[in-house]
């Protein structure tokens, strides 16, 4: 900024990793994609020689569909229209997560203004035969779900699939079995079984959401090795068709491995391998922002003080659940949690944990000092070091729980910095438990 005339030789490489991946350059509702609108502007209007470096797939490694076949032709054309030379291109160009985006962003950038439809619809066509319509309208029924959604998600966010899917699964399943009824005959039958494959594992990765937010950790467990086993398949009808199982992607915070790790963490706490579950806490708590940092002055963390609380589901980050400008810019700043549970007698005299299943703070701050939590009014210890927002996070609450009684507990989150991210606060279930 302010460095003065830039050298007429001198050329860039533009890559904006933290930036939002479902929605279009300069969509009015996604602050993310019109800051990247600026900046390009900025770099194309003072430099020739300008380079973009993207992402596709553009979000976390969880192997389901990512078609962003209305973005490529609407940003490719943006950035010819910007004069940009040409991309490097960082992802998985595989069948199971990108599908048809390597084939549709080939053609565009040799043909920018090609009818992306068309081209979508020939290549069904040609694949599927007599299967190409279901498909190819299966195909623009998932990107419209993630369009009218309205969540953002970059490289180390999920997709919220269960949402996602809620009104077009049904839709969905129904024109996988319309193309396998189509197929009777190879190589279009079996291409069509990879498709229904994919679209099954797509199925259980919502499943497994489900099952974490409604407190069925053993459930979850159960849909994440029926995503393994339909993995194996799509790999076995041909190799290439899934991520390569190097460190990077087993490695990663919403790989398979981890969801394994994270499943099976949780059903040991509550099935009777390492505890027994003694009361599974309310999926809505009451919920309050606190912009002004004046909770604490004003008590919120005990029952019935405050104005203004409103109820959110714990499951899902407070950005999916409105608190969100209309141009897309989440809440950042402190917010609070409130709820009530009971804890039966029989409680007394065990050690007792509280497991939070998964709570995203400041990414700066992710340690004791972004996250407080009250129980009925005493400040507990939340233990120092790093928060990581993806895995269980465990308090001892012994001292403070009130076996036979209802019990209050208040959780204050300090949230993610604006521009790093759009997804803070819980987003699992929060659960009492009795340890061995």
């Amino acid at each position: 900024e302010g460095v003065g005339p830039l050298s007429p030789n001198l050329g860039i490489q533009s890559a904006m990793l933290s930036t939002c991946t479902l929605h279009r350059i300069d969509d009015p509702h996604c602050m993310q994609r019109r800051i990247y609108a600026q900046i390009l502007k900025r770099w194309t209007d003072s430099l020739k020689c300008v380079f973009v470096y993207d992402y596709d797939p553009g979000k976390s490694l969880d192997g389901t569909p990512f078609t962003s076949l209305r973005l490529l032709e609407h940003d490719l054309r943006r950035l010819h229209e910007r004069g940009v030379w040409g991309f490097w291109t960082e992802g998985q160009n595989i069948w199971m997560v990108t599908q048809l985006n390597y084939y549709v962003r080939s053609k565009l950038m040799w043909g920018v203004d090609s009818d992306v439809k068309a081209v979508v619809r020939d290549f069904c066509e040609k694949f599927y035969g007599p299967a190409a319509r279901p498909v190819e309208e299966y195909l623009w029924l998932v990107e419209d779900s993630l369009e009218e959604n309205g969540a953002h998600a970059w490289w180390s966010r999920p997709i919220p699939w269960m949402h996602v899917l809620e009104k077009s699964e049904a839709r969905l399943n129904a024109l996988v079995k319309r193309a396998e009824a189509l197929a009777k005959e190879d190589p279009e039958r079996a291409r069509v079984q990879v498709f229904r494959d994919v679209h099954d594992h797509l199925r259980a990765y919502a499943g497994m959401e489900r099952a974490l937010a409604e407190g069925r950790f053993a459930d979850a467990g159960q849909e994440v090795e029926r995503m393994a086993e339909l993995r194996k398949a799509i790999d076995g009808a041909q190799h290439g068709l899934l991520p390569p199982e190097n460190e990077l992607v087993t490695g990663h915070e919403f790989s398979l491995t981890t969801w394994r790790d994270v499943c099976a963490d949780l059903t040991a706490r509550t099935d009777g391998t390492q505890g027994s579950l003694v009361t599974m806490l309310p999926r809505e708590w009451e919920f309050h922002t606190d912009p002004h940092d004046e909770g604490v002055i004003y008590q919120w963390y005990l029952p019935g003080t405050g104005e203004g609380w409103r109820r959110i589901d714990v499951t899902d980050y407070w950005e999916n659940q409105g608190e969100q400008d209309k141009q897309g810019r989440g809440y950042w700043g402190k917010a609070w949690y409130r709820t009530t549970f009971p804890v039966p007698s029989e409680a007394a005299g065990k050690t007792l944990t509280l497991t939070l299943g998964g709570v995203a703070t400041d990414r700066e701050r992710n340690d004791s000092r972004a996250l407080w939590v009250w129980i009925n009014g005493n400040l507990i210890e939340v233990p120092s070091g790093r928060i990581h927002h993806f895995k269980p996070l465990d308090l001892d609450v012994s001292k403070w729980i009130r076996p036979g009684e209802s019990n209050d507990i208040a959780i204050l989150v300090q949230a993610n910095r604006l521009e790093a991210t759009q997804h803070n606060g819980l987003h699992r279930r929060v659960f009492l438990w009795a340890g061995w």
